[in-house]
């Protein structure tokens, strides 16, 4: 090896493009090794034109940029992350390790088992301050262990900073009743239901900061107690329901309280969406 020249050097390098890793392990052989690989990572960064990295996909990058000579100086100012859970979790913990200051981050989730990785990238961000999961998981899954339990609880630790806070899970057991009444300062709330709370455990739920409420899954018993407990900066309520909302349970009465509950405490609402059966009683609440 010794005898190859620097250029034939340069030629094998350029052949690990895809393997930043194992080119990284190339700078520490010698100096010549060294000098040869310094100009191939050059074209990498080049490529990816992150002198100033502020918004990171990570489904569309090939490389662990994390190995990157200069990778903590560039993500410095990395402030928006997009990624989902089919990633190797190595991935996230080389991320966590150099950027605890990431304020949004926007997951798809595409795994039934938890990504840990992604879980000890979440926990250890000191500045969290929008959260998204979206999931593109068949509702069909039989789920037996919550794979979403870790996401929250990593979560928790972000509480006092998060103001945006957008959950889609499809089943989730008791971690949300200590979780979800934490985030006192969100802003802005899409849940697509709030698993296995309870009336008490919900009226824990207190935002007084909460301007836009988005709750699926036709809970509109949930959503009172929510819209109740806000403060008085509420100004859009998105109410997503099944088709089958004949099956609900006291469907009526729930969706004529809500409907007096929102014209006691919100006459100046700039949005809502209702669902409630065409019955004189709710027409004269709805005028009201």
């Amino acid at each position: 090896m010794s005898k190859l020249n620097k250029d034939i050097f340069f030629l094998i390098f350029e052949e690990l493009l895809d393997d930043s890793k194992s080119l990284f392990s190339c700078l520490m052989v010698n100096r010549l090794w060294c000098e040869t690989v310094i100009p191939i990572y050059g074209e990498i960064l080049g490529a990816m034109k992150c002198w100033e990295l502020k918004y990171l996909d990570i489904g569309s990058i090939n490389h662990q940029i994390y190995y990157f000579p200069e990778a903590r100086l560039r993500l410095e100012t990395l402030y928006e992350l997009r990624c989902d859970t089919s990633i190797d979790s190595l991935y996230f913990y080389g991320l966590a390790r150099l950027r605890q200051y990431i304020q949004r981050v926007i997951i798809n989730n595409v795994n039934i088992n938890a990504n840990h990785g992604i879980v000890k990238l979440i926990e250890v961000q000191k500045n969290l301050k929008y959260f998204e999961w979206i999931n593109d998981l068949d509702e069909c899954y039989d789920i037996r262990v919550d794979p979403y339990k870790e996401i929250i609880l990593a979560l928790e630790k972000n509480a006092d900073t998060i103001n945006h806070l957008e959950l889609f899970f499809l089943y989730s057991d008791r971690t949300p009743q200590k979780v979800y009444p934490k985030f006192h300062k969100v802003k802005t709330l899409i849940i697509n239901y709030f698993g296995s709370l309870n009336e008490e455990q919900l009226k824990m739920c207190i935002y007084h900061d909460l301007e836009m409420l988005k709750i699926g899954h036709y809970d509109l018993n949930a959503a009172t107690i929510i819209i109740e407990n806000s403060g008085r900066n509420l100004k859009k309520i998105y109410l997503e329901f099944c088709i089958y909302y004949d099956y609900y349970d006291n469907f009526n009465e729930h969706s004529h309280i809500l409907i007096r509950k929102i014209h006691e405490n919100w006459p100046s609402i700039k949005y809502l969406s209702l669902i409630f059966p065409p019955s004189k009683q709710h027409f004269n609440e709805f005028e009201i």
